[in-house]
C-alpha cells in the first residue's frame, strides 16, 4: 500500500487496497468453504454458515473451531445413527 501510494499517488493506493480486500474476501468466502468442506466432508455452505456463526458468537476462536466441531458433531451423529440402525436390524431378523 505504501509503495503504491509513493509511486502512483492516492488513487493508485486506494485501487490497490480495493483489489487486496476483494481478493482476500473472495478467498475467505469462496475458496475456503470448498477446501474445508472437501476435507471435513461438509457442504461448503454449511462451512460458511458455521464459521460465520462461530465468529459472531465467539470471535476468532469460534472461527477457528466452528468447522472442525461441526464435522465432529455430524460424524458422531452418523456413527450413533448407524449403531442404532444396526441394532434394530439385528432385533428384527
Amino acid at each position: 500500500m505504501l509503495i503504491a501510494y509513493g509511486s502512483g499517488g492516492l488513487g493508485v493506493a486506494v485501487a490497490m487496497l480495493a483489489l487486496v480486500l476483494l481478493a482476500n474476501n473472495t478467498i475467505q468466502n469462496v475458496v475456503e468453504p470448498y477446501a474445508f468442506g472437501a476435507r471435513l466432508r461438509l457442504h461448503p455452505l454449511a462451512v460458511l454458515l458455521t464459521v460465520t456463526t462461530g465468529t459472531l458468537l465467539f470471535g476468532v476462536m469460534g472461527a477457528i473451531l466452528a468447522a472442525p466441531l461441526t464435522s465432529a458433531g455430524v460424524n458422531a451423529y452418523q456413527q450413533l445413527r448407524g449403531a442404532e440402525g444396526h441394532g434394530q436390524r439385528q432385533g428384527v431378523s
